[in-house]
């Protein structure tokens, strides 16, 4: 067997070269279960998961107790969101080695990703029953608390992860989203960030970077603004990519591709179903907010952020495609493939909701991929939120995101025109799709409330009921910057910021 580290050190050409005799020990033998790992490693070392993955599942079918390979699965379906393969290895491992902290922290962080943060705590504790307190441990189960919304508990499991870890990056930078700072404690969070800049400048990036929106955030809150945007400026320059994409390459190539003609002649080919409800805008546009409202309603739950429509577009090698290759290949695509990529779509969906109800996504960017989404449910409705410019790009200066979102939030500039991209394409797909989608104004929402959210209602087609104006009624976790926001009651404190 090639074990993964020998696997690392290799070269691309070398690591072909080894693959050719793995698969020709596989051909000779498909039961070579030392061959059938190489080719794990190898393809896991060249960056194909979900080859690996193949090969790891034909050796399972060999060795289904070894709980070395259930853990090595089970990470491996994590990485690639297939929660349902994740959950299933993680609890087999702790079936059978129900000592080896390994297994537990495994099911802990399967569970989370999966949207399951209140059981995921548990599988953390009893990690740390086993294995013994650490940091990491400690801020992983705050930031469960966090998305339940137990600001209280996280802010107590990020301050004892720091008790136990003073330089701790990750668990300063989410102190940051749970407490308000005041002149009292300013000082000593600045003084403790500057220490852990320092400790951790071999970490990856986002490393620094969030504790310099830790800092943006804690001088904010004491309203010294200049400083705050000092700190704030730093987290972005530490993030901004050297080779920054074209950010109209994605915009061109919708508009250019999924045309009113395109869309037409296609109408018949997708799946007429009203299952699932897209929540799209900007990030920090109030897309949560109008989740947590439609998902208070007994026929809807929510979904959360689902990667899926990009997930098809990686899979196919399409989701950074030119806008030759990408007409093209939508062009090349058959009744059968729309039709499979309805079933992806289920199939994906069903790791985080039951299926056979009305769900949300709440995947901001699907703004971009409404006319794939079109073509794949052409009875889809999009509930559009917007929000003040001004206030939708510094809210996403200001925080500190995903590394997708690097390329354009990451320089004032850059961000301004790339909102201003987003406005034409949303203007674009209004005037294709006039009945499909309904824009929520943040603003609007946030001053006129009850109405709002019977509009809400009433363009999903369902009865009102008086569940939805409840502010305590959110039924899911909420794994976004605006956790800490959505069960407090409507303010119009994000306005004019």
């Amino acid at each position: 067997m090639i074990p993964l580290q020998q696997a690392a050190r290799l070269n691309p050409q070398q690591r072909v070269q080894f693959m050719e005799r793995v698969e020709a020990a596989i051909q000779s033998n498909p039961r070579n279960l030392d061959a059938l790992l190489s080719g794990a490693s190898l393809n896991q070392t060249g960056g194909n998961l979900s080859a690996a993955l193949e090969y790891l599942k034909k050796a399972l079918k060999l060795k289904k107790e070894d709980v070395e390979l259930l853990l090595w699965i089970g990470k491996l379906a994590l990485d690639l969101r297939d929660f349902p393969l994740a959950k299933t290895c993680s609890k087999r491992a702790t079936d059978l080695r129900p000592q080896d902290p390994r297994c537990w922290h495994l099911r802990a962080e399967v569970l989370d990703g999966a949207g399951d943060p209140e059981t995921a705590i548990t599988a953390f504790e009893k990690t740390i029953s086993i294995a013994g307190e650490n940091a990491e441990l400690i801020f992983q189960i705050g930031n469960c608390h966090t998305y339940l919304g137990n600001n209280q508990r996280a802010e107590a499991c990020y301050r004892r992860a720091l008790d136990l870890e003073p330089t701790h990056a990750l668990a300063l930078y989410s102190l940051s989203s749970v407490h308000k700072f005041d002149g009292e404690d300013l000082e000593k969070y600045i003084a403790a960030v500057e220490k852990a800049v320092s400790a951790n400048n071999n970490k990856p990036d986002f490393y620094t970077s969030g504790l310099y929106f830790g800092a943006g955030k804690a001088f904010e809150d004491n309203r010294e603004y200049d400083r705050a945007f000092e700190y704030y400026k730093k987290a972005n320059d530490f993030r901004r990519p050297k080779n920054e994409p074209d950010i109209a390459r994605n915009f061109d190539r919708n508009k250019e591709t999924f045309t009113v003609e395109f869309l037409e002649e296609r109408r018949s080919w997708g799946v007429n179903a009203h299952r699932p409800i897209f929540i799209i805008g900007m990030p920090r546009s109030g897309t949560t907010l109008v989740d947590s409202i439609i998902s208070a309603h007994s026929k809807i739950t929510s979904g959360g952020e689902l990667p899926l429509i990009e997930d098809m577009l990686f899979r196919r090698g399409l989701l950074n495609a030119e806008r030759g290759e990408f007409a093209e290949a939508m062009q090349s695509l058959e009744i059968r493939d729309v039709k499979a990529m309805a079933k992806g779509y289920a199939e994906g969906a069903k790791a985080f909701v039951d299926y056979a109800t009305r769900f949300t996504d709440k995947m901001p960017h699907n703004f971009m991929n409404i006319g794939l989404i079109q073509l794949i449910f052409p009875q889809a409705k999009f509930i559009h939120c917007r929000r003040h410019p001004l206030d939708t790009c510094a809210s996403i200066y200001t925080h500190g995101m995903t590394p997708a979102h690097n390329y354009y939030k990451t320089d004032l500039a850059r961000l301004g025109r790339y909102y201003r991209l987003y406005e034409d394409i949303m203007a674009y797909w209004r005037a294709i799709l006039p009945n499909q989608i309904l824009d929520v104004r943040y603003e609007v929402l946030v001053t006129n409330f009850e109405q709002s959210c019977k509009n809400l209602i009433d363009f999903l087609d369902l009865k009102w009921e008086d569940s939805v104006l409840d502010r305590n009624l959110g039924k899911s976790a909420v794994k976004t910057l605006s956790a800490g926001q959505v069960r407090q009651p409507v303010y119009q404190t994000g306005m004019g910021k």
